[in-house]
This record gives structure tokens, C-alpha cells and sequence, in this order.
């Protein structure tokens, strides 16, 4: 799972993970709410990963208004090792 903003540390080196154990699943930066049409940009970064073939996604989108569903625009995923 992601560390989180709120596990995280800037060092000269990068960011830095506080807790493992207290990782949380959030960006590496704290996003602020989006305005009406307005699209955000998140990140999230994870280090010391073991070799691997492939990887999968999951987005789960929630709103406070269900006549305005959340949206994506210029889905980006890298996997980089």
C-alpha cells in the first residue's frame, strides 16, 4: 500500500517513509478539493519493490452529489523498476 502524505518525509534523498506499518493509501501529497470542472493531479509513489511482470489498478471514486459523478482526464499509470 502507499505511505500517504501523512507518513511521508522530504530529505534532500527524496521522500522518506515515516512508519511502514502506518502507511495509509493516500497521495504523496495532500490534494485539495477540486472546483466545479476542474481536474487535479495526484501521485503516488512506492519504493523497494520486489521484481514483477505486471501490475493492475483499482480506482474507487466517491462524490457528494450524485448528479455530478467524479471524472478522469489523462489517466496516466507508470510502472517503472
Amino acid at each position: 500500500m502507499f505511505p500517504g502524505y501523512n507518513n511521508l518525509k522530504q530529505t534532500t534523498e527524496g521522500l522518506l517513509v515515516v512508519d511502514p506499518s502506518r502507511n495509509s493509501g493516500l497521495p504523496d501529497r495532500k490534494v485539495r478539493a477540486s472546483l466545479d470542472g476542474e481536474f487535479l493531479e495526484y501521485e503516488f509513489t512506492v519504493d523497494n519493490l520486489d521484481l514483477f511482470t505486471g501490475y493492475g489498478i483499482k480506482i474507487v471514486m466517491s462524490s457528494s452529489n450524485q448528479a455530478q459523478a467524479p471524472r478522469f482526464a489523462d489517466l496516466r499509470v507508470i510502472a517503472l523498476r
